[in-house]
C-alpha cells in the first residue's frame, strides 16, 4: 500500500550488500576457474551481467550530478547496468516499469487474472536450455486459454460455433520465470489474462464480454490438452529421447544440472523471529504425464489500478532478493525460503553454488522477458483499439528532462519516451520525491559526467568512496547442489592471480551500460539512474 506522506529519498549504496561483496570476492577465481578447468568456459552474456553489475551504482564510473535550484545541495547519482538478471535494483526498476507501462498504456481497464503453468521436474532442463521449446510450450498453454474463453464466449451466444475463432479474441501477456523460490531452476509461466473476451457488435465497434472463473472440470480440461499438446510437440520436435551422457559438458550445463535440485535446507530464525508457515489455497489443477505433471494455478481477480499494477509486478519480479540474501559467520550464502518447505527456513550453500546458481539464472540473449499474445500482439489488428478501450485517465508521463553532456537547453522533442524515468517510479511506487530537496527546491540535473578523472576529482571534492578494484583470493571449486548428483569439481589446484580482462562486447538486449574508461565515449540516448526499489 503506498503511504499516505512522502518519504525521504535515501540513495542505494550497492557496495554494502551481500550481494556485491560476495561478486567481489568470489567471482574473479570463479570465472578464471572456468575458463582453465570446463570446457568454453562460461557464455559470454553471463561475464556480460557479471562485469556490468560490478559497475552498476559505483560513482567511480559515472554519475548523473543534480543540484537544488533554490539552497544549491548537490547530488550525485551513479549509472546503472540495466542488465535483466542477476542485479537487484536494475531488476526492480525494471518490474515497477513494466507494470506500469502494461497498466497505463496495455491493458484495458477490467479484471485481470493470473494463470500460472508449472512443468514436470523432467522438462525444466530442456526449456532452459532450448528457447525454442520455452516460447512453444507458453504458446500452446495461452492457446488452450483462448480456446475455453472462445467457448464459453459461444454459450453466451456471442457468436456461432463456427465462426467463434473469427469474431472472438482474447488476449494475454506472458512472464516465462525461470527461478524458484530457493534459487532454483525452476522454469514455469505466469501469464495475465484480463477477464475479458473482445468481440464486434454489428456495427463493428469493439466490445467486450466479461467472463467467470473456469470451474474445476473446465480447469482439467485445459491441464490435460496442455500436457498432451506440448509432450507431442516436443517429441515431434526431438526434445524428448534418450540422450548419450555428455562427456565434457560446459560449465552453465552443469550449473543449469546443479540448479535443479532444492539444494540443503535448514530451519534458522532471522532477529529471532518466529518462523511463519504459510498456507496455501488450493486453486490449482495438475496433471501428471509420463512421470511428471503439468499444473494449471489460477488466481484471484485484480481489479483496482493498484492491485493489478502490484499484480504484474509480482509477474515481472526479480529472482534473487536482497532482502532475504546473508552470509553466515563460516562464509555460507543463506538465502530465505519465501515459503517454509517441511519446517526448513533457509536455503545454505557455498559462494561457489551460489555464482552458479546465478549463472544458471541469467536469461541467454534473444529470451524476452515479456511477451504478449492475443489482442496484444504486435501484429494484432485489434491491437490499436483494444489497447485503449475503455480507457479514463491519461498514461503517465517521466517528469525528469536530463540535458546533453555540454549542460546546453534541452531540446523538447515530441517523442514520448517508453519508459519513465527512476524519480517518477519512485514516486508512483513508493511515494518518494527524490527531486524534492530538504529545503523545498525543485532538484534538477545539470551534468553527466562519464569521464573517469573527472568522476574522481567530484568524488575526491564531496568525500564520497567508491570501489573500483576487485581483491583476488586463492579457492578451489568443489561444488555439488543435490544429493545423488555428481560433485562438480575443477580437480585439485592452486591459483593465485588476477583473471585476464576480458574484451568488451555488446549484449543484444543491453541498452546501454555503466560508461568505461574509454575517452568521451558517446552518451545513450536514454540514461538509467541507479535506483532505490527494494526487493520481493
Amino acid at each position: 500500500m503506498r503511504a499516505a506522506l512522502a518519504q525521504k529519498y535515501r540513495q542505494h549504496h550497492p557496495e554494502e550488500t551481500p550481494l556485491f561483496a560476495l561478486v567481489k570476492k568470489h567471482w574473479p577465481n570463479f570465472a578464471a576457474n572456468a575458463d582453465t578447468f570446463y570446457r568454453g568456459g562460461l557464455p559470454v552474456y553471463v561475464r556480460d551481467e557479471f562485469r556490468a553489475y560490478e559497475r552498476c551504482g559505483i560513482h567511480a564510473y559515472g554519475f548523473a550530478r543534480a543540484r537544488c535550484q533554490s539552497c544549491g545541495h548537490t547530488m550525485l547519482v551513479a549509472f546503472s547496468c540495466k542488465k535483466r538478471g542477476i542485479c537487484p535494483s536494475c531488476n526492480a526498476r525494471r518490474m515497477a516499469d513494466t507494470a506500469a507501462r502494461l497498466v497505463d498504456r496495455v491493458l484495458p481497464e477490467a479484471r485481470l487474472r493470473q494463470w500460472v503453468l508449472s512443468v514436470p521436474y523432467e522438462l525444466r532442463m530442456t526449456l532452459a536450455r532450448h528457447p525454442e521449446a520455452l516460447s512453444a510450450v507458453g504458446r500452446l498453454f495461452i492457446e488452450e486459454i483462448f480456446r475455453w474463453q472462445r467457448a464459453l464466449g459461444t454459450r453466451l451466444g456471442l457468436a456461432a460455433a463456427h465462426s467463434a475463432d473469427v469474431h472472438l479474441k482474447g488476449g494475454a501477456i506472458c512472464f516465462p520465470q525461470r527461478f524458484g523460490g530457493s534459487l532454483n531452476l525452476n522454469v514455469h509461466y505466469h501469464v495475465i489474462v484480463p477477464d475479458t473476451l473482445f468481440h464486434r457488435d454489428t456495427e463493428g465497434r469493439l466490445q467486450f464480454e466479461v467472463l467467470r472463473r473456469p470451474s474445476r472440470s473446465e480447469l482439467e480440461d485445459i491441464t490435460y490438452n496442455v500436457s498432451v499438446r506440448a509432450i507431442r510437440w516436443l517429441e515431434r520436435k526431438g526434445f524428448i529421447q534418450p540422450e548419450e551422457p555428455i562427456e565434457e559438458p560446459s560449465l552453465l550445463q552443469m550449473c543449469l544440472q546443479s540448479s535443479l535440485g532444492l539444494g540443503e535446507l535448514a530451519t534458522l530464525s532471522r532477529k529471532g523471529e518466529p518462523t511463519r508457515i504459510i498456507h496455501r489455497e488450493n486453486g490449482s489443477v495438475s496433471r501428471k504425464v509420463r512421470g511428471g505433471e503439468f499444473n494449471i494455478h489460477v488466481g484471484e481477480p485484480a481489479s483496482g489500478k493498484e492491485e493489478r499494477e502490484q499484480l504484474i509486478r509480482y509477474c515481472a519480479r526479480a529472482p534473487l532478493s536482497l532482502e532475504r540474501l546473508s552470509i553466515s559467520e563460516d562464509d555460507k550464502v543463506v538465502y530465505q525460503l519465501k515459503h517454509p518447505i517441511g519446517g526448513k527456513t533457509h536455503r545454505v550453500m557455498s559462494p561457489e553454488q551460489f555464482l552458479a546458481r546465478l549463472c544458471a539464472l541469467i536469461p541467454p540473449p534473444r529470451h524476452p522477458l515479456v511477451r504478449f499474445h492475443g489482442v496484444f500482439a504486435p501484429a494484432s489488428k485489434w491491437r490499436e483499439e483494444a489497447v485503449t478501450f475503455a480507457r479514463t485517465d491519461e498514461p503517465a508521463k517521466s517528469s525528469n528532462k536530463f540535458p546533453h553532456k555540454e549542460c546546453a537547453p534541452v531540446v523538447e522533442k515530441n517523442v514520448e519516451r517508453p519508459h519513465l524515468d527512476w524519480a517518477t517510479l519512485l514516486k508512483r511506487v513508493y511515494n518518494i520525491d527524490a527531486l524534492r530537496c530538504e529545503c523545498g527546491g525543485q532538484i534538477r540535473f545539470e551534468e553527466l559526467i562519464d569521464d573517469s578523472k573527472r568522476a574522481t576529482a567530484f568524488l575526491e571534492l564531496f568525500a564520497i568512496q567508491s570501489p573500483r578494484e576487485h581483491s583476488t583470493s586463492t579457492h578451489v571449486i568443489l561444488w555439488t547442489d543435490a544429493p545423488n548428483q555428481t560433485a562438480l569439481s575443477a580437480k585439485s589446484f592452486n591459483f593465485s592471480g588476477s583473471p585476464q580482462p576480458e574484451p568488451e562486447t555488446v549484449d543484444d538486449f543491453n541498452q546501454g551500460s555503466a560508461p568505461t574508461d574509454d575517452p568521451e565515449p558517446a552518451p545513450p540516448d536514454d540514461i538509467w539512474f541507479q535506483d532505490d526499489f527494494p526487493q520481493d
